[in-house]
């Protein structure tokens, strides 16, 4: 049976899993406390790093938020959650997918902790300034109705996920579009962006 392994705590790192999950195949969830289970040899076996979310599919190990969901998608394709191989599409996919995993996520640590980016380091932080990284995702959303145009995909479950996760953290402002896309803890409402689609 597949496994996935996650902290024992509510946090955005299994939103999409879950969602791959409970629709798509059984698998057994372990839950992890972060300096206990998480740095056993077992799990280090799993992820050398002792962090979670993980995934073991046969004899595939898949850590990182971002990977699951893409390596999920791509497993199911018949649930259309990411754009064919050979869709122009595909593209846009991967840049919204990767977009979330790099510049938002350290964006959103950089506001976390203070970090002052400014003229003098700004070219060498991965998300720029903070507000260009926020303007950009705003901006891709009220494009929509989704990341990728008419299909919504994994892109769009992973950056609800983060948007959800951040809002709630303080991180990250409660924009009419970011308030749109949220995912509302249990209930997994995909469609809440269609009425706010339009700028």
């Amino acid at each position: 049976m597949p496994a996935a392994y996650k902290l024992n705590r509510t946090e955005n790192d299994l939103f999409g899993l879950v969602w791959f999950g409970l629709v798509w195949f059984v698998y057994e969830l372990e839950l992890m406390n972060f300096g206990g289970k998480i740095k056993s040899p077992a799990y280090l076996a799993i992820n050398p790093m002792g962090k979670v979310p993980a995934i073991k599919h046969g004899d595939t190990v898949v850590t990182e938020v971002v990977a699951i969901c893409a390596y999920l998608a791509d497993q199911f394709p018949e649930h259309k959650l990411a754009p064919a191989l050979d869709s122009v599409l595909r593209g846009s996919y991967y840049r919204w997918l990767f977009f979330a995993a790099g510049p938002l996520e350290m964006a959103m640590t950089a506001e976390a902790y203070n970090w002052d980016i400014n003229g003098k380091n700004v070219q060498s932080v991965g998300c720029g300034y903070i507000s260009d990284t926020v303007n950009t995702l705003e901006m891709a959303l009220k494009n929509g109705p989704y990341v990728c145009g008419e299909q919504f995909t994994a892109a769009d479950l992973v950056l609800s996920s983060y948007i959800g996760w951040e809002i709630a953290q303080k991180n990250l402002e409660a924009r009419p579009v970011f308030n749109c896309v949220m995912l509302v803890s249990s209930s997994v409402n995909l469609r809440c962006r269609l009425p706010c689609a339009a700028p």
